[in-house]
């Protein structure tokens, strides 16, 4: 009776490895392999990793490239046309990727955020405090932003439901999260490949990328304003209702009631776009697109494209306070309240994790009308 060879056996066998390597790849402390008589990654991006290095190095696979973008609501597949566009020098096959991301849902109108279709949240931002700037020193507000980030990252990885593949699901859904997952690809595309192709194919696959998610943005934004989403959460408040009554012997005004109904979908709203926006521009934001963005924006100054410009440089290149005080300009003529507030959201945000100069950070106070506070470093 002979044992089967262990995988390290096999591997020693057949490369010059040395156990120290072995060892270290096997680290309790940040275990990346684990081996057995099969050999597992521990941490799936690492999987795709490779994955997408197969992908990107064989001509032969092409049709299952299309099958993986065809069902890229499926996380496995976005993250395998992911690491697949970062290994990838063929041209051919980023441009099969491309033409299967452009087209997904093209029926639906971009959200614009303009001040007809953002009013009905002027409720909401009269309960918000206009001045959010921290009194707590930049490097404590960027560890507790940084732990917030990883929370909601940490949500953000656990299964999606959407990503299971059954037909009881809603197409919608699909498509919605197919969208999402299209939009990083193209991303991807655009930060890793941007410099392979023409000034006019990048301009197209940016303008498809920020219009994909303003598309989304309008379907979710239409959704939640719905009788049917409005009929939905009334019931839930009635449940609630009655929850409360039974421990407080004392029923909500119908009227109570509608307010709350009216103030959760202006709070959904805002919070779904303020998220689509972070994610657009999260997956553009690369200082090779700037001038492609700042050229797009021109081209449509609708205040979401506008927005978008704005947020997907502000990191790379920090806060332009002429093109601030453009911009918060054109919101007041326009009385685009929910879009000024928010643009001075966003740049109060960036103060309070960026040093900056001391002429320029009053600037910037004075444009967005907030009362000046002073940098603080002490950590």
């Amino acid at each position: 009776h002979l044992e089967r060879p262990t995988t390290k056996d096999y591997y020693r066998n057949k490369f010059y490895i040395q156990d120290v390597l072995i060892n270290r790849l096997e680290n309790a402390e940040y275990e990346i392999l684990k081996i057995n008589t099969l050999v597992g990654f521990t941490h799936e991006y690492i999987y795709y990793f490779f994955v997408g290095m197969y992908f990107s190095s064989s001509n032969s696979n092409k049709e299952l490239i299309n099958e993986i973008i065809e069902n890229i609501h499926l996380k496995q597949n976005s993250l395998i046309a992911i690491f697949t566009i970062h290994h990838t020098q063929n041209k051919e096959l980023l441009e099969n990727i491309l033409a299967h991301c452009v087209c997904s849902l093209d029926k639906t109108k971009p959200a614009e955020l303009t001040t007809e279709e953002t009013h009905f949240m002027g409720e909401l931002l009269s309960q918000l405090p206009t001045d959010i700037v921290s009194k707590k020193p930049i490097a404590e507000t960027r560890r507790e932003l940084r732990e917030l980030e990883d929370k909601t990252l940490a949500k953000s990885g656990k299964p999606n439901e959407i990503e299971k593949t059954s037909i009881s699901y809603e197409i919608g859904a699909i498509e919605i999260n197919k969208g999402l997952r299209i939009i990083e690809v193209l991303g991807q595309i655009l930060k890793n490949r941007g410099g392979s192709f023409e000034k006019r194919i990048v301009q197209d696959t940016l303008d498809n990328t920020i219009s994909l998610g303003l598309r989304i943005l309008s379907i979710l934004l239409e959704t939640l304003r719905t009788d049917e989403f409005t009929n939905w959460l009334g019931l839930a408040v009635d449940k609630a209702d009655e929850e409360h009554f039974a421990n407080h012997n004392k029923h909500l005004s119908d009227e109570r009631k509608k307010r709350f109904v009216e103030r959760s979908i202006q709070m959904f709203s805002y919070v779904m776009t303020v998220t689509m926006l972070n994610r657009i521009s999260d997956s553009i934001s690369t200082e090779k697109m700037n001038e492609a963005v700042v050229l797009l924006a021109n081209k449509n100054p609708t205040p979401a494209y506008r927005m978008v410009s704005f947020l997907a440089r502000l990191s790379q290149n920090g806060i332009d306070t002429d093109e601030l005080k453009d911009l918060i300009a054109t919101f007041d003529k326009n009385k685009n309240h929910w879009a000024k507030r928010t643009l001075s959201y966003y740049v109060q945000v960036y103060l309070n994790t960026h040093n900056v100069v001391y002429n320029e950070r009053q600037k910037i106070f004075s444009i967005i009308k907030v009362d000046y506070i002073p940098n603080k470093f002490i950590p």
